[in-house]
Formats: C-alpha cells, structure tokens, sequence
C-alpha cells in the first residue's frame, strides 16, 4: 500500500529525534514570548499604547527621543520649559479603585494621568514631585470604573538633543479588609496632621484622601484609638484582644515589605495604641500609602481579608528634609542677569524671590543642591529666598545693578551692566568691571 506524503513526513519525524527535539523548544521559546509584552511610548497622544495595570510596580523602560517635540502645554514645568513628552493609556477594570503611577528618570521630568480625548484632556493627578534626575515622581489617584486614562511624561529644565530613559509604572496595592460580624476595630487615627475620626462598623474604610507631608529623617508618633466591644451581644457587650499594625510603603514599589510594617502592640479595653516611626532618609519623595489595622487576630499580612476588625489606608507625602542655602552668585549681579543658588534638599523648590519679596522673573532646578534664578526688575540688595515643600529659606547677600542709560566711571574700580553707555571723568588707569568681572581687561586709558 502506498503512503501518501503527510504519512511519509509523519514517520520521519517521528525518527528524527534531534529535530523533533528542535521544533518542541522552539515552540517552547515562542509560548515564552508570546506572554511578554514590550511596551514603547508614543510622541503623540492619539497613538498612545497600552500599558499594563499590576499589583507590583514592574516598572515598563521609557525612552523619548531628542527628536521628539511636546505636544500640550502643562502649566506644571517643574520650574523649567517642556521640550518633549512621551504618552501611554490604559482603561481602568470594573470596579472604582486607588491606583499609583510613579517614574523615574536621567532627566528634569514631571509625569501627569489625564482623562478625556487626545485634544481635550483634563488631569487628574501628576506634577513635579522631583525635578531632578535618577528620583521618583509618585502620585496616587481615584481611577473611576472603564474610565480610559492617558499618562504623559515630559521632559524639562534647560533645552538639549539629550534622549529620556527612565521607567514607569501604573499599579494597585493588595485588597485589605476586616469584617464587620463583631462590629469593633479603628475609632481614629492620628500621625503628624492627620487627626481622623471612623466608623468601626466597616471592614475597610478608604481615606486616601486624607493625607500628610512628612520629611525625610523625622520622627512621628502613631496613635491608633481603638474599640475593643462586640456590640453583637443582646446582654451587653464583650472585650477583645485588638491587634494594631501599620504598613508604609517607603520605597514606592507597590508592595508591603518586612522593613515597612510596625506592629504597635494589643489591649482588651477600649483606648489607643501609639508608637514612633521615624522616616527613613532614603525613602523615595512623592505620596505613598499608610496602611493601618485594628483586629482580633495576630496576623502579620497586610492584605489580609476577612478578619474580625477593620482596615484604613492614607496618603503620606514624602519629602526631602528641610532646605538649606550655602552660596548664592554672581555678586553684584545685574538686573536679568542669573545666578546660582547652591544648598541641599532643594528639590522641590516652587520659588525663588529677593529681598523686598520680588519674585525672580524665572528659576531651574537644576539638582537637589542646585537652583538657578534670573534677577527680575525691582529687585533689591540683600538676601536670596527659596521656598521648597518643606520650608522657606534665605541666604546670600545680593548686589543688585540695575542698567542705566549710561554712567560716569572714574579711575576707581567700578560696576557696568549690559547695555550702558559709559564714560569716564576723572582721571586715568581705572579699570571697567562688568557684575563684577574686569570688563575684557578693560582699562581707561584716557577721558572722554
């Protein structure tokens, strides 16, 4: 009997143990990248494409070309000018949940979350947590059910060919949750600002917008109040032991880790648990997520459901501790001239203004230890101020030059601005200055 070639090609497969062996690997590796998915942001918005939504911050690379213009205006600039962006989008699940984006990068970046249309978008969260290079940018928000959101990352500070490379990611926290068959758990929560009264009747209780900003390497005490009753007896009411705990999430990564959770202790009687948690120094700027439970059982899990008791989550925003000023130059300076500011934990700077309270006319973050601000018209000699999310500082000891229409210079050193016409009267061998430096090795020679 004849074998047609399909039974032919069958049985010589079936020999043919090395090649048999070749096809079921390269199988093996195309079910392997079939389930990966590599995500490239887009220039433009209406070309976004999707990004993933996970439960951990695995963060998705980012790369903006040079080439790459922006494409809206933010009024948010990180106290510089957007040159670029880049876009994604992804369509929130079924259910109204609290969702994080956070990025970093080797530039000057803000990022922002948007709903609506490409030509017709409305933020909802992002900014200039961090101006500066290799930091995080981390905001949280409320992410309505089906709603389709757009994430934009931009590039700012000073004009340059240079690429972006950095990663993004967009992720939930674990499910939290007590159970409301005893009826006892969280009657207020108190750490630094926050001072929140609740309902122990509920298994979980979202405050996220409830917040606080708390600063780098200080220390804070965290008060539980809590109530021990179960109001389910008809004949009055029984006493539980109340475990207390609390997560932060120090590192932004999405998840509870061992160093971040802080057992505060248990009681039998109505009354509060309190303890001090100190802020790490390397915690990463930006907001993050306190979670804090009151229940029955001595459960170490975070995301644990279903005991007896209750959850509660808030907002912490991180910041760097408070500002400092070391030099501030040139000095004199002339009126739209720049100068540079030098200190640490200046990151968040939000202002830059003189003495007499005159804002500068612009100002560059251009590191944490690195301001620089442009002298605006009607500034006065004295001190330079910077306002950061922590506090306002001053210091340096300006000289202020304004630009006239033209000046007299005798033999004796003295200061020019840009644009002055000048002249000299007096005498010979006086040298120019220009803010401060000898103008050219300018030197009057003779008078005028």
């Amino acid at each position: 009997m004849k074998k047609n070639v399909l039974e032919i090609a069958t049985v010589e497969f079936q020999k043919n143990r090395p090649l048999k062996f070749l096809l079921v690997f390269l199988l093996f590796l195309c079910s392997i990248f079939s389930q990966v998915s590599v995500f490239a942001q887009a220039d433009l918005c209406a070309s976004a494409p999707s990004i993933s939504v996970s439960t951990v911050c695995a963060g998705t690379t980012v790369n903006v070309p040079g080439s790459w213009g922006t494409e809206i205006a933010n009024t948010t600039t990180c106290g510089g000018t957007i040159f670029r962006d880049g876009w994604y989008q992804f369509i929130n699940g079924s259910e109204a949940r609290v969702l994080t984006v956070s990025a970093t990068n080797n530039r000057a970046f803000g990022i922002a979350v948007y709903t609506g249309i490409c030509g017709g978008l409305t933020q909802v969260t992002g900014g200039c947590d961090n101006a500066n290079a290799n930091e995080n940018a981390v905001f949280s928000f409320n992410a309505a059910a089906g709603q389709v959101y757009y994430v934009r990352i931009y590039r700012t500070g000073t004009a340059s060919s240079n690429v972006m490379n950095g990663t993004i990611c967009i992720y939930e926290y674990c499910t939290g949750s007590g159970s409301t068959d005893d009826r006892y758990g969280i009657e207020r929560v108190q750490f630094n600002t926050i001072n929140n009264g609740s309902d122990v009747d509920q298994a979980y209780q979202n405050f996220t917008s409830v917040s606080t900003n708390v600063l780098k390497g200080s220390t804070y005490n965290l008060n539980l109040t809590l109530d021990t009753r179960d109001r389910t007896w008809f004949f009055g009411y029984t006493y539980y032991n109340i475990y207390a705990s609390a997560w932060i999430d120090w590192n932004h990564n999405g998840v509870f880790d061992a160093a971040e959770a802080y057992n505060l202790g248990s009681r039998n009687t109505d009354g509060a648990l309190n303890m001090n948690i100190t802020v790490p120094v390397g915690a990463l700027t930006g907001s993050t997520l306190m979670r804090v439970r009151g229940i029955s059982v001595n459960n170490s899990d975070a995301c644990g459901n279903g005991d007896p008791g209750e959850v509660e989550d808030y907002t912490l925003n991180i910041i760097d501790q408070n500002a400092t000023i070391s030099t501030v130059t040139p000095s004199p300076v002339c009126v739209g001239g720049t100068i540079t500011i030098t200190g640490t934990n200046l990151s968040s700077t939000s202002a830059v203004s003189f003495a007499g309270g005159i804002p500068a006319t612009g100002f560059t973050v251009l590191s944490s230890s690195s301001v620089t601000a442009v002298v605006p018209p009607g500034a006065s000699n004295g001190p330079v101020t910077v306002t950061t999310v922590a506090n306002a500082v001053s210091g340096g000891s300006l000289t202020i030059l304004a630009v006239p229409g033209a000046i007299n210079v005798t033999a004796a050193t003295n200061p020019a601005c840009t644009g002055t016409t000048i002249s000299a009267t007096g005498g010979t061998g006086g040298t120019i200055h220009y803010q401060g430096t000898n103008a050219a090795g300018t030197t009057i020679n003779s008078l005028n």
